[in-house]
């Protein structure tokens, strides 16, 4: 019996499909340690470790191209500068699916409070915030258009999974996005500081029913807090309108115990 391997013994061995050995050998990543006069591929313990090393670059996702130039050129420094450069991808996807495994929690909690019946409202305690400006609405109080919010000179990386505020003051009304804490000089539009808000979270169809609830909410600070509300926020949860219905989902969202938020003008100063 021959110490080489067919080509179906040799996958079996090294536990990849007679397919990808083909694969790797059209690619000229490996070849058979010799063939037979009626074409019959044998492979050897060469051969085993040539795979083996072809299926390790292979699982730090080195493309096919770059795996078969460093099996054949790289030396130390190169194989160390490779793997490292995996290492950062992994990492990379670390955080990525880590911050997914966040977002779609939230995304199920959120789903399971829109279910809750509707109160009037409640008192809720809010932490700083800190919000970048995406555009400035019509007088009108129409919404914006999909070119305007293209055109805008900052807008949110990944608009499917964020929070947009609406923020209206006197008559006045614009749309921000949150930033996050760490960001590095990061210049903050508007800061919404820390404190008591009225709150209250409704689905509304149309805008009409949006002002209506608006209007309700105003009365009720105005009738518990002896306040006349300046300032007031609508969060737009758009992510939850993927569980059906036209309904959006929003939270109305008033100060009554917080320091007015800081909007900063174009060179920094409040």
């Amino acid at each position: 019996m021959s110490d080489f391997l067919s080509i179906r013994e040799f996958a079996k061995m090294m536990g990849v499909s007679i397919h990808q050995v083909r694969y790797f050998e059209e690619k000229g990543l490996l070849l058979p340690a010799y063939v037979e006069p009626n074409g019959y591929r044998r492979y050897g313990t060469g051969e085993m470790y040539r795979l083996a090393h072809i299926l390790l670059l292979r699982e730090l996702d080195v493309p096919v191209a770059e795996a078969g130039r460093a099996l054949s050129e790289y030396g130390e420094e190169e194989y160390e500068e490779l793997i490292g450069a995996s290492l950062k991808r992994v990492r990379g996807e670390i955080a990525r699916l880590q911050r997914l495994e966040r977002f779609t929690e939230e995304l199920l909690q959120e789903r399971n409070r829109s279910r809750i019946p509707e109160a009037e409202g409640e008192l809720k305690f809010r932490t700083l915030r800190r919000l970048r400006r995406w555009v400035t609405l019509a007088a009108d109080g129409q919404g914006p258009t999909a070119r305007e919010l293209l055109e805008a000179s900052e807008r949110p990386e990944r608009l499917f999974e964020t929070d947009l505020f609406y923020i209206r003051q006197g008559r006045g009304t614009a749309m921000y996005f949150e930033t996050a804490d760490s960001d590095p000089g990061q210049k903050d539009d508007l800061l919404l500081e820390e404190g008591l808000y009225w709150c209250e979270a409704f689905a509304a169809e149309d805008d009409n029913e949006v002002e209506l609830r608006i209007e309700a909410a105003c009365g009720q600070v105005r009738e518990r807090f002896g306040l006349q509300p300046d300032r007031l926020m609508l969060k737009e949860k758009s992510y939850l309108s993927l569980f059906g219905g036209e309904a959006v989902q929003v939270e109305l969202e008033i100060p009554v115990g917080a320091r007015k938020g800081r909007e900063e003008s174009d060179d920094g100063n409040e």
